[in-house]
Protein backbone atom coordinates (compact mmCIF):
# COMPACT_ATOMS: atom_id res chain seq x y z
CA UNK A 1 0.00 0.00 0.00
CA UNK A 2 0.94 3.69 0.43
CA UNK A 3 3.05 2.99 3.50
CA UNK A 4 5.06 0.47 1.54
CA UNK A 5 5.72 2.99 -1.24
CA UNK A 6 6.81 5.63 1.28
CA UNK A 7 9.18 3.17 2.95
CA UNK A 8 10.61 2.17 -0.44
CA UNK A 9 11.14 5.81 -1.46
CA UNK A 10 12.80 6.63 1.87
CA UNK A 11 15.01 3.57 1.54
CA UNK A 12 15.99 4.67 -1.97
CA UNK A 13 16.75 8.19 -0.79
CA UNK A 14 18.84 6.82 2.07
CA UNK A 15 20.71 4.58 -0.36
CA UNK A 16 21.38 7.51 -2.71
CA UNK A 17 22.54 9.73 0.17
CA UNK A 18 24.73 6.95 1.55
CA UNK A 19 26.21 6.35 -1.89
CA UNK A 20 26.87 10.08 -2.38
CA UNK A 21 28.44 10.28 1.07
CA UNK A 22 30.67 7.30 0.29
CA UNK A 23 31.76 8.88 -3.02
CA UNK A 24 32.35 12.23 -1.27
CA UNK A 25 34.46 10.63 1.45
CA UNK A 26 36.32 8.57 -1.15
CA UNK A 27 37.15 11.71 -3.16
CA UNK A 28 38.14 13.58 0.00
CA UNK A 29 40.40 10.69 1.02
CA UNK A 30 41.93 10.72 -2.47
CA UNK A 31 42.64 14.44 -2.19
CA UNK A 32 44.22 14.00 1.24
CA UNK A 33 46.40 11.12 0.05
CA UNK A 34 47.46 13.04 -3.06
CA UNK A 35 48.36 16.11 -1.01
CA UNK A 36 50.29 13.97 1.46
CA UNK A 37 52.16 12.33 -1.41
CA UNK A 38 52.99 15.70 -2.94
CA UNK A 39 54.18 17.00 0.43
CA UNK A 40 56.29 13.91 1.11
CA UNK A 41 57.88 13.49 -2.32
CA UNK A 42 58.06 17.18 -3.30
CA UNK A 43 56.93 16.05 -6.74
CA UNK A 44 54.98 18.10 -9.23
CA UNK A 45 51.52 17.20 -10.47
CA UNK A 46 47.85 18.08 -10.52
CA UNK A 47 44.89 16.61 -8.62
CA UNK A 48 41.77 15.32 -10.38
CA UNK A 49 38.50 13.72 -9.26
CA UNK A 50 37.16 10.51 -10.76
CA UNK A 51 33.58 11.59 -9.99
CA UNK A 52 32.39 15.23 -10.38
CA UNK A 53 31.89 17.06 -7.08
CA UNK A 54 31.29 20.80 -7.29
CA UNK A 55 32.65 21.70 -3.84
CA UNK A 56 35.73 19.50 -4.13
CA UNK A 57 36.33 20.69 -7.69
CA UNK A 58 36.53 24.30 -6.47
CA UNK A 59 38.90 23.20 -3.72
CA UNK A 60 41.06 21.33 -6.24
CA UNK A 61 41.17 24.38 -8.52
CA UNK A 62 42.75 26.36 -5.68
CA UNK A 63 45.12 23.52 -4.79
CA UNK A 64 46.17 23.06 -8.42
CA UNK A 65 46.77 26.81 -8.73
CA UNK A 66 49.15 26.56 -5.76
CA UNK A 67 50.85 23.54 -7.35
CA UNK A 68 51.31 25.48 -10.60
CA UNK A 69 52.91 28.34 -8.68
CA UNK A 70 55.25 25.89 -6.95
CA UNK A 71 56.21 24.31 -10.27
CA UNK A 72 57.03 27.74 -11.70
CA UNK A 73 59.01 28.63 -8.59
CA UNK A 74 60.94 25.34 -8.69
CA UNK A 75 61.72 25.80 -12.39
CA UNK A 76 63.02 29.32 -11.71
CA UNK A 77 65.15 28.04 -8.83
CA UNK A 78 66.64 25.27 -10.99
CA UNK A 79 67.42 27.75 -13.76
CA UNK A 80 69.11 30.13 -11.33
CA UNK A 81 71.08 27.25 -9.83
CA UNK A 82 72.31 26.23 -13.30
CA UNK A 83 73.29 29.84 -13.98
CA UNK A 84 75.21 30.04 -10.70
CA UNK A 85 77.07 26.81 -11.42
CA UNK A 86 77.90 27.96 -14.94
CA UNK A 87 79.08 31.34 -13.67
CA UNK A 88 81.35 29.72 -11.08
CA UNK A 89 82.71 27.37 -13.74
CA UNK A 90 83.36 30.30 -16.10
CA UNK A 91 85.16 32.38 -13.48
CA UNK A 92 87.18 29.38 -12.29
CA UNK A 93 88.27 28.83 -15.88
CA UNK A 94 89.14 32.50 -16.30
CA UNK A 95 91.27 32.46 -13.13
CA UNK A 96 93.73 30.07 -14.78
CA UNK A 97 94.88 32.55 -17.45
CA UNK A 98 96.21 35.35 -15.21
CA UNK A 99 97.70 32.77 -12.84
CA UNK A 100 99.51 31.16 -15.77
CA UNK A 101 100.67 34.55 -17.04
CA UNK A 102 101.98 35.65 -13.64
CA UNK A 103 103.79 32.35 -13.10
CA UNK A 104 105.15 32.24 -16.65
CA UNK A 105 106.54 35.76 -16.66
CA UNK A 106 107.99 35.34 -13.16
CA UNK A 107 109.81 32.17 -14.28
CA UNK A 108 111.00 33.88 -17.46
CA UNK A 109 112.42 36.81 -15.47
CA UNK A 110 114.11 34.39 -13.09
CA UNK A 111 115.60 32.01 -15.65
CA UNK A 112 116.39 34.13 -18.73
CA UNK A 113 119.09 36.82 -18.51
CA UNK A 114 117.90 40.28 -19.44
CA UNK A 115 114.20 39.52 -19.01
CA UNK A 116 113.91 41.33 -15.69
CA UNK A 117 112.55 44.42 -17.46
CA UNK A 118 109.98 47.06 -16.45
CA UNK A 119 107.73 45.80 -19.29
CA UNK A 120 107.66 42.28 -17.89
CA UNK A 121 107.06 43.57 -14.38
CA UNK A 122 104.15 45.61 -15.74
CA UNK A 123 102.65 42.46 -17.30
CA UNK A 124 102.74 40.76 -13.91
CA UNK A 125 101.14 43.80 -12.28
CA UNK A 126 98.43 43.96 -14.96
CA UNK A 127 97.66 40.27 -14.61
CA UNK A 128 97.54 40.63 -10.82
CA UNK A 129 94.93 43.37 -11.27
CA UNK A 130 92.97 41.14 -13.65
CA UNK A 131 93.15 38.26 -11.17
CA UNK A 132 91.94 40.52 -8.36
CA UNK A 133 88.91 41.57 -10.42
CA UNK A 134 88.05 37.98 -11.22
CA UNK A 135 88.30 37.01 -7.56
CA UNK A 136 86.02 39.92 -6.64
CA UNK A 137 83.50 38.69 -9.20
CA UNK A 138 83.67 35.21 -7.71
CA UNK A 139 83.18 36.52 -4.18
CA UNK A 140 80.26 38.77 -5.13
CA UNK A 141 77.57 36.31 -4.09
CA UNK A 142 74.77 38.70 -4.93
CA UNK A 143 75.67 38.47 -8.63
CA UNK A 144 75.83 34.70 -8.49
CA UNK A 145 72.52 34.45 -6.65
CA UNK A 146 70.85 36.72 -9.19
CA UNK A 147 72.41 34.77 -12.04
CA UNK A 148 73.57 37.98 -13.70
CA UNK A 149 76.67 40.09 -13.89
CA UNK A 150 76.88 43.85 -14.03
CA UNK A 151 78.44 45.04 -17.29
CA UNK A 152 80.55 48.19 -17.41
CA UNK A 153 80.70 49.36 -21.04
CA UNK A 154 83.41 51.71 -22.27
CA UNK A 155 85.01 52.64 -25.58
CA UNK A 156 88.34 50.98 -26.32
CA UNK A 157 90.44 49.63 -29.16
CA UNK A 158 89.71 45.96 -29.65
CA UNK A 159 92.59 45.82 -32.12
CA UNK A 160 95.10 47.04 -29.54
CA UNK A 161 93.70 44.62 -26.97
CA UNK A 162 94.17 41.76 -29.44
CA UNK A 163 97.75 42.87 -30.16
CA UNK A 164 98.56 43.01 -26.45
CA UNK A 165 96.97 39.61 -25.83
CA UNK A 166 98.92 37.97 -28.65
CA UNK A 167 102.13 39.68 -27.58
CA UNK A 168 101.88 38.64 -23.93
CA UNK A 169 100.84 35.07 -24.58
CA UNK A 170 103.28 34.79 -27.47
CA UNK A 171 106.31 35.79 -25.42
CA UNK A 172 105.42 33.32 -22.72
CA UNK A 173 104.93 30.39 -25.12
CA UNK A 174 107.96 30.99 -27.34
CA UNK A 175 110.03 28.62 -25.22
CA UNK A 176 107.52 25.86 -26.03
CA UNK A 177 107.98 26.45 -29.75
CA UNK A 178 104.57 28.05 -30.25
CA UNK A 179 104.41 30.92 -32.76
CA UNK A 180 101.46 33.36 -32.50
CA UNK A 181 100.71 36.07 -35.05
CA UNK A 182 98.03 38.75 -35.31
CA UNK A 183 96.57 40.07 -38.55
CA UNK A 184 94.62 43.19 -37.70
CA UNK A 185 94.18 45.66 -40.50
CA UNK A 186 92.39 48.85 -39.48
CA UNK A 187 91.97 49.88 -35.86
CA UNK A 188 88.58 48.74 -34.52
CA UNK A 189 87.06 50.71 -31.64
CA UNK A 190 84.14 49.12 -29.80
CA UNK A 191 81.71 49.94 -26.99
CA UNK A 192 81.70 47.00 -24.57
CA UNK A 193 82.79 45.73 -21.16
CA UNK A 194 86.58 45.84 -21.55
CA UNK A 195 87.24 43.34 -18.76
CA UNK A 196 84.79 40.77 -20.14
CA UNK A 197 86.02 41.11 -23.73
CA UNK A 198 89.59 40.76 -22.49
CA UNK A 199 88.61 37.47 -20.83
CA UNK A 200 87.06 36.30 -24.09
CA UNK A 201 90.22 37.12 -26.06
CA UNK A 202 92.52 35.46 -23.53
CA UNK A 203 90.38 32.32 -23.52
CA UNK A 204 90.20 32.29 -27.33
CA UNK A 205 93.96 32.53 -27.82
CA UNK A 206 94.78 30.25 -24.86
CA UNK A 207 92.50 27.53 -26.24
CA UNK A 208 94.07 27.94 -29.67
CA UNK A 209 97.52 27.45 -28.11
CA UNK A 210 96.40 24.39 -26.16
CA UNK A 211 94.78 22.71 -29.17
CA UNK A 212 97.03 23.82 -32.02
CA UNK A 213 98.48 21.24 -34.42
CA UNK A 214 101.99 19.90 -34.82
CA UNK A 215 103.19 23.12 -36.49
CA UNK A 216 102.57 24.96 -33.17
CA UNK A 217 101.31 27.96 -35.13
CA UNK A 218 98.38 30.18 -34.12
CA UNK A 219 97.00 33.10 -36.13
CA UNK A 220 94.44 35.57 -34.80
CA UNK A 221 92.74 37.50 -37.61
CA UNK A 222 90.57 40.59 -37.29
CA UNK A 223 88.12 41.64 -39.98
CA UNK A 224 85.93 44.76 -40.03
CA UNK A 225 82.82 44.94 -42.26
CA UNK A 226 79.64 47.07 -42.18
CA UNK A 227 80.30 48.32 -38.66
CA UNK A 228 81.00 44.84 -37.25
CA UNK A 229 84.34 43.47 -36.10
CA UNK A 230 85.11 39.76 -36.10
Amino acid sequence: GLAGWIIAILALLLAVCAGALIVYKRNLLKVRRSLENLRRTQSNGRLRLSVPDRDLERLLEEVNALLDERQASDALHRRQERQRRQEIANISHDLRTPLTMIGGYAEMMRDIPGENTPENVQVILDETTRLNRLVNDLLDLSKLQAGVQQLTPSRFSLTQMARDTVSRLGRMTEADGCHITFQGGEDAWVEADEMKISQVLYNLVSNAINYTGDDRSVTLRQTVSDGWVR
